[in-house]
């Protein structure tokens, strides 16, 4: 693809309305496309997988993460002035979370343990989450609070769990206090409650974290075995949701010991731009993923809010080097997910475009939107072999978030206002 550089002023303005143009067909046929396996969709997780597909609330994969595209959606033609479609998208967002909402109750009522994870994407709390926002724009101020207060209970849980990490564990939960924030009113938000519940499990990811740190300055975190240390399971994910609580980084040592986190992920990064998915990679594996849950696409994030927080330019120039790193090799044909995907790294540019309004990181941005409405592009995904899935060029739960077509949408709506752009579930919504 053609880099911006290459392009006059005149030239680039051109591409950018044509590749919006693409986005918005591709847009509403993917619209289409999900809305006839609706039902489907919303109470079961449609699976490649040679088993019959079960009953999935979770953001991640499940009912959840179709709450979260239609809500989406209906922001996006609230902003563009279609009130009916945006209406109309705000009655199945609210019917994909009362789905989630019900089966995590027929849960309890079988006593059947719930329980995945604690965070955002995987567990009880992000749905709950999730609700209080879909009620609020939906006007159920009773429901939006009585979610507002499930969600603040699951903290008991949250300190008891095992994992400190963005997918399952902690930093997941404390996004969720996050996204109410930022996307409900003051008024239906406790704010002393929700700060002092941050502080209380903000404590013990970093307890936990100097626990694990066997006598280095930086904080280390352990999941399976392994220290990772990506957005999704490792150090980047957990540093960037604790970088987002002012009354977290005005305590000296929680502020130190993020900074010399920081500085130790510097460290590691490797000469192209990349980083290991964990401290202890075998260097011929260590420069092998460029993908939003490892590597290269969730660290843009993290060194974008570290430069912002610490006015270092040497954070700035780590989130350059691997945002090049993903314009050179971050069209993947294992596909189009948001967690290890095209879509995923598309965000990484709309980050820094954000951040810095440079118009070469939109133009990166939209060119891997453009790829995705690409047919040649789509032919490759389908044929490449993922020995990871069960069935070829078919995503595992292809209708879903985090792993297929919804989170695709969310990206073409982004794409088409990149200034309100935001990774679900990560970047810019919280």
């Amino acid at each position: 693809m053609p880099d911006y550089g290459v392009l006059t002023a005149e030239d680039a303005v051109t591409a950018e309305d044509d590749v919006k143009e693409r986005i918005r067909l591709e847009l509403a046929r993917l619209q289409s496309l999900l809305e006839k396996n609706y039902q489907a969709v919303s109470v079961l997780a449609p699976s490649s997988v040679p088993r019959a597909s079960k009953p999935d609330f979770s953001i991640y994969t499940g009912a959840g993460g179709n709450a979260y595209m239609y809500w989406k959606l209906s922001e996006h033609y609230a902003r563009h002035f279609n009130k009916s479609e945006s209406k109309r998208c705000l009655q199945l967002a609210v019917a994909a979370i009362e789905t989630a909402l019900s089966l995590i109750g027929q849960m309890a009522k079988l006593h059947v343990n719930s329980y995945i994870g604690v965070s955002f994407y995987i567990g009880d709390a992000g749905i709950y989450a999730l609700a209080s926002v879909i009620y609020h724009r939906s006007g159920h101020v009773n429901k939006c609070q009585h979610c507002v207060q499930q969600l603040l209970s699951e903290s008991s849980r949250a300190s008891k769990v095992d994992e400190d990490e963005i997918l399952y564990g902690r930093a997941g939960y404390l996004f969720c206090l996050l996204f109410v924030k930022k996307h409900l009113p003051a008024h239906l938000v406790p704010i002393e409650k929700l700060e002092s519940t941050a502080t209380s499990v903000a404590e013990v990811v970093i307890e936990t974290g100097v626990k694990g740190s066997r006598g280095q300055k930086h904080l280390r975190y352990f999941f399976l075995g392994s220290e990772y240390l990506g957005a999704a399971h490792g150090l980047c994910g957990i540093i960037y949701v604790l970088m987002y609580f002012p009354h977290l980084m005005s305590n000296s040592r929680i502020n130190l010991l993020i900074k010399e986190s920081l500085d130790y992920l510097l460290n590691v990064q490797l000469p192209s731009g990349n980083f290991p998915a964990a401290a202890d990679d075998d260097p011929s594996r260590a420069d092998c993923l460029v993908h939003w849950c490892h590597g290269a696409p969730g660290f843009v994030s993290l060194f974008t809010k570290a430069n912002e927080c610490y006015g270092d330019v040497k954070y700035k120039e780590a989130a350059l080097a691997a945002a090049r790193c993903v314009w050179h090799r971050g069209l993947l044909r294992k596909g189009i997910p948001l967690c290890h995907g095209i879509s995923g790294n598309a965000y990484a540019f709309f980050n820094l475009y954000r951040a810095t309004k440079d118009l070469e990181h939109k133009y990166r941005a939209l060119k891997f939107c453009e790829a995705l409405c690409d047919p040649a592009v789509q032919k490759q995904l389908t044929e490449y072999d993922d020995r990871s899935r069960h069935v070829k060029g078919v995503p595992d739960t292809p209708y879903s978030l985090l792993e297929g077509y919804a989170g695709v949408v969310c990206l073409f709506v982004d794409a088409l206002s990149p200034e309100q752009s935001a990774f679900p579930g990560y970047d810019g919504d919280m």
